[in-house]
């Protein structure tokens, strides 16, 4: 609401190309869908935020929504600059996609949420340091 969190991250997310959608849920978890579908759900965290989230009632209820809704659940610590991103699975849906905790680069991140929404990433999309 006051855009002071992760309006980067917010902004950054348009750049990755119009089949790549998600939605808040709250201030920085997201679900990834297609076509009205979901197809996964994130937590995102800053890397200056406390690293103690996977023990968190948060942490556990997003947990339980992945269970019941059979979703992938990662929680990804991404660089201030956008040129990391910490991919870690916390489900087994999520461990096809990612078998363990995992550094990227931008490209290799956007390339991932393509494949959880089960499409090709298009060519021409621009990451850091390019962008």
């Amino acid at each position: 609401m006051t855009g002071w969190r992760d309006l980067q991250l917010s902004e950054r997310r348009r750049q990755w190309g119009y089949n790549c959608p998600s939605c808040d849920i709250d201030l920085c978890i997201v679900n990834e869908y297609d076509h009205g579908i979901v197809r996964g759900l994130i937590e995102f965290k800053r890397e200056t935020a406390k690293d103690d989230y996977e023990r968190s009632m948060n942490c556990a209820a997003m947990l339980n929504l992945a269970a019941r809704a059979v979703l992938p659940f990662f929680v990804i610590r991404y660089a201030r600059d956008f040129s990391w991103y910490e991919v870690r699975p916390l489900n087994d849906m999520a461990k096809t996609f990612v078998p363990q905790n995992t550094r990227m680069c931008e490209r290799d991140f956007v390339e991932l949420l393509y494949a959880i929404h089960g499409q090709q990433m298009p060519e021409g999309l621009q990451f850091w340091p390019d962008v």
